[in-house]
C-alpha cells in the first residue's frame, strides 16, 4: 500500500501533530518510509503505544526508529511479524531511552534465546512489566537467561506460547 505509507508519512511530518499518543498501523503493508518520518518527527513526543505489527518494516528503518530520542515516552512497542532479524531485537535493547517501556511483542519467529541475551545485557528497559515473545523460537535457555536477569523483577506479565521451552 504505497500511497498509505506516504500519506501517513506526511502525516507524521505535519507539525500541527504534536499530541499523537497512539500509532497504530498493524497490518497495513508499509515500509520502511514511514519508520523514516516518526524517527524525524521530533515535534511528537507524546507517543505512549505504538503498533507496527505484521508490516514490512526491515531492520534499517527499525534501526532509525529506535535511535529516536523523541520517543522515549513510549510505553508499549509491538513490532511483531516485520522483516528483522537478530540486529534489529539487539538494537532495541542497546537504545538507552526506552526506559519507560512496560510491554513489547516481538515475536520474530526466530532467535529467542540470543534475544534473551540482549535483554539481560541491557542497560535501559528497567520499567518492562509486560512481554509478549510469542514464536521466538526460545529454548529453555532462553527462559533461563531471561529469569537470571534483573530485567524479570520487574516482570508481571510473560507470554512464551509457542516456544521450545520443553527441559532439554
Amino acid at each position: 500500500n504505497p500511497l498509505g505509507g506516504v500519506a501517513l508519512s506526511e502525516l507524521l511530518s505535519d507539525q500541527k501533530v504534536r499530541s499523537l499518543e497512539l500509532l497504530s498501523m498493524w497490518r497495513c503493508g508499509l515500509h520502511d518510509e514511514v519508520l523514516l518520518a516518526l524517527a524525524d518527527a521530533d515535534h511528537i513526543t507524546t507517543l505512549r503505544i505504538l503498533y507496527a505489527s505484521q508490516n514490512q518494516f526491515t531492520h534499517e528503518g527499525f534501526e532509525l526508529l529506535f535511535a529516536a530520542e523523541h520517543l522515549s515516552s513510549l510505553e508499549y512497542l509491538s513490532f511483531a511479524y516485520n522483516d528483522f532479524a537478530l540486529p534489529t531485537i539487539e538494537a532495541l535493547f542497546s537504545a538507552p531511552h526506552f526506559d519507560n517501556l512496560k510491554m513489547r511483542n516481538v515475536a520474530s519467529r526466530g532467535h529467542g534465546d540470543e534475544a534473551m541475551k540482549c535483554l539481560a545485557e541491557a542497560t535501559s528497559f528497567n520499567a518492562l512489566e509486560k512481554m509478549s515473545l510469542y514464536q521466538m523460537r526460545m529454548t529453555s535457555e532462553g527462559v533461563r537467561t531471561l529469569v537470571g536477569s534483573p530485567k524479570a523483577r520487574t516482570l508481571r506479565d510473560l507470554d512464551i506460547s509457542s516456544n521450545r521451552v520443553d527441559d532439554e
